[in-house]
């Protein structure tokens, strides 16, 4: 009975950070809703406390970042003579400068540029005072939004240290002019008293047809109130040579370096109001206009998962996909994921149970402020992993002479020696109603596991061979108790029977169908007496049940698990800061 309960938790590996592909795959047989994660408010504050950590985490950084190269071209001309949304400091500059251009080139008039800008090696280090994300249903509200959530990012800047080593500009109406820029070029923020604050709200749905859509709703900087130095550059123009009846006279740059220095606090305002004003108007556009072009595609992520029974390494696993179906944001987030799981070996199998996808995990067993996350697996796919294995004869028989895994603490009757159980159909996992069993402690619940089989001969003393077959068939309903053993890991313990459940599905002969009901009454007690030391000897199946001891990067601890009657099992799980919780 072990392989089909040391199965069902390797599932809890969707907490471990998704891959994320823009899938293009056929159709697959969908479990709608098999997964639902939900953010309580407790749980997203801790990523408004603790983002920078968590991602640092999973192995990023941003106290530094790097990017090989930028290139920019305008597809528009400006007409310097018409500067516009700029201040006097930085038509001032610009007057400068094209009086500087028309002295060296001897008649250049022109006054339409058309500019085109290339970066090399561009790198920062930074130093934050605040680096947070926030959910922010009353802005959803705001907007009349129903679907979907409102995530606030924020970030305080105390240092920023920006080298670029290679700046080039050109004119694309003049590139007879050549190139200008700066090599080994470095800025930083001059006042650490004045931080550099932004903030951006952005909305994150899922529509109609499963495409996640992004949208920058707002954003917010004060570019324009920080005081910006140059560290250091070295100045780059054209090589030029002035030539006079023949005779070559070499320019020196020295005139414009003077220039250029004596600008420096101009140009400075003007990098700075540029700057304000790109990641007001233009960085939310960019945004919007790159998630328009790549987010075209369903969101998935597909993985491989160990067949149940399997040996690994030797038995093929099985395909798993999920893919994020709804994004819901009240007084929590809460992330909805369909799921499928098939088998190369067997493609035509169809699902054994087909749910309606109105159903969905409630996760309201705790109170708000007593975890962080819940997780609701639905039990269907559970039981589609349990089918697949079943159809590859993974698993057909459970043995009833394995001894107790403790000294025993009460007498039971022993199986007899190769005694086995043989599965007749694939086990299924269901929610019951546990009102009228033990009270649970913090961090169990019950559940039922569906099980039909072929029982042995001598089984049911007395009456096989004469009411009923050597080998007959029937199906039975366990009990089984699931509990949390430590931080790591569950247990699965036989706890009972349900006698109702018991239907002989084939095997009787003439004179048992006449008796049939003596026959119940006899199969029953012989469970009962089976059954006997399972609580008492706290027999348990499986092993451990391993959990996941971290979610993106994130230590986690089981507070509690619920077996929710609409087919969910509740997982209630804390977050973990380094000095506990």
């Amino acid at each position: 009975m072990g392989k089909f309960f040391t199965l069902f938790f390797v599932l809890l590996d969707l907490l471990n950070p998704w891959t994320l592909v823009f899938a293009d795959e056929p159709k697959k047989h969908i479990i709608p809703k098999a997964i639902q994660v939900e953010f309580t408010t407790k749980g997203t504050t801790y990523f408004e406390r603790n983002l920078q950590k968590v991602i640092s985490n999973l192995g990023l950084s941003i106290d530094e970042a790097y990017l090989d190269n930028y290139q920019w071209t305008s597809a528009v001309e400006y007409d310097l003579n018409k500067p516009s949304g700029i201040g006097p400091e930085a038509s001032a500059l610009i007057n400068s400068v094209r009086a500087v251009l028309r002295s060296w080139f001897m008649g250049y008039h022109s006054d339409l540029v058309k500019p085109a800008l290339a970066l090399k090696d561009l790198g920062y280090q930074a130093v934050f005072n605040t680096f947070s994300i926030s959910a922010d249903p009353a802005k959803l509200k705001r907007l009349n939004k129903t679907k979907g959530a409102i995530l606030t990012f924020q970030a305080e800047l105390k240092e920023i240290n920006l080298d670029i080593s290679q700046i080039r500009a050109w004119n694309q109406n003049s590139v007879e002019l050549g190139e200008v820029g700066f090599n080994n070029f470095q800025m930083q923020i001059a006042d650490q008293s004045k931080p550099l604050q932004i903030r951006m709200s952005f909305y994150v749905s899922i529509n109609s047809k499963g495409l996640l859509e992004f949208e920058v709703v707002d954003t917010a900087q004060n570019l324009n109130a920080i005081n910006l130095k140059i560290k250091n550059y070295n100045l780059v123009i054209p090589s030029i040579e002035i030539v006079i009846n023949g005779k070559s006279y070499p320019f020196n740059k020295n005139q414009l370096e003077h220039e250029f220095f004596e600008k420096i606090p101009s140009f400075m305002i003007q990098i700075r109001e540029y700057l304000h004003s790109f990641a007001t108007h233009q960085v939310p556009q960019i945004l919007n206009t790159i998630a328009k072009q790549y987010l075209v595609k369903t969101v998935e992520e597909l993985k491989t998962i160990d067949a149940p029974g399997g040996v690994k390494g030797r038995d093929k696993t099985f395909q798993w996909g999920l893919q994020l179906k709804e994004l819901t944001q009240k007084d929590n987030i809460r992330l909805s994921l369909d799921s499928y799981i098939e088998d190369e070996l067997n493609p035509n199998s169809l699902p054994q149970i087909t749910l309606p996808e109105w159903r969905q995990a409630s996760l309201n067993t705790l109170e708000q402020n007593q975890y962080d996350l819940a997780l609701g697996i639905d039990l269907s796919m559970i039981n589609r992993l349990l089918q697949l294995s079943y159809e590859r004869k993974l698993f057909e028989k459970i043995p009833l002479d394995v001894p107790a895994a403790t000294p025993q603490k009460c007498v039971t009757k022993p199986g007899k020696p190769g005694q086995v159980l043989k599965l007749t159909e694939a086990p299924k996992m269901l929610p019951l109603d546990y009102r009228s069993l033990p009270q649970l402690a913090w961090g169990e619940t019950y559940i039922k596991l569906r099980i039909g089989i072929q029982v042995p001969a001598g089984t049911i003393r007395g009456l096989q061979s004469v009411m009923i077959k050597d080998r007959f068939t029937m199906n039975i309903d366990l009990v089984v108790k699931l509990k949390k053993k430590n931080r790591m890991s569950l247990t699965a313990q036989l706890w009972d029977f349900e006698p109702k459940t018991i239907q002989i599905k084939s095997g009787l002969t003439v004179l048992g169908k006449v008796f049939k009901q003596v026959i119940l009454e006899k199969i029953t007690n012989e469970f009962k007496s089976m059954s006997a030391g399972w609580q008492c000897n706290e027999i348990t199946i499986g092993g451990d049940i391993p959990l996941p001891n971290s979610i993106i990067g994130v230590a986690i601890d089981l507070k509690h698990l619920v077996t929710e009657p609409t087919g969910y099992l509740a997982l209630y799980l804390n977050f973990i800061d380094k000095k506990g919780k």
